[in-house]
């Protein structure tokens, strides 16, 4: 996918811009930062990938959330930025190799000793995913997936 001019210096400014706002479902979630990164990386909104469908304004909860997850790909975030990704041309790279702008999704350990996924994007060597009072940097160690544009 061609990416705009200076999208490097452009993604560094919008995960800075970022950096303090709190996670708000249906706004500022890990899935919209993805959609965002990439806007600002490629200048293509990837919600507009299929307009019957689209995530934007569409959810406010957890429960909301997944439930649209499932509507759009019978599963859960792995599936839907699976089927997503394939729409784009977006194609898998392995962990070790991805780089700056490449879309990753992270596997973490939770306060209660569960798991979550998250999606976030490559920066510097890390992923930036959003957070409940901003964005955060996980380690690679953390992939489980990704995808370059």
């Amino acid at each position: 996918m061609r990416r705009v001019e200076n999208w490097e210096g452009k993604l560094n400014t919008f995960i800075e811009s970022r950096k303090e706002i709190g996670m708000e479902w249906g706004k500022t979630d890990c899935f919209l930062l993805i959609f965002d990164s990439v806007q600002v990386i490629t200048g293509f909104d990837p919600d507009s990938v299929n307009p019957d469908k689209p995530f934007r304004g569409r959810y406010h909860t957890a429960r909301q959330a997944y439930n649209l997850l499932k509507k759009y790909s019978g599963g859960g975030l792995m599936e839907t930025c699976n089927m997503i990704a394939e729409k784009m041309g977006m194609n898998e790279v392995g962990a070790k190799f991805a780089k700056t702008g490449d879309v990753a999704l992270v596997h973490l350990p939770t306060l209660i000793g569960g798991q979550r996924d998250l999606m976030g994007v490559m920066v510097r060597g890390m992923v930036a995913v959003q957070g409940k009072d901003g964005i955060n940097f996980v380690e690679r160690k953390e992939i489980v997936k990704t995808w370059t544009l």
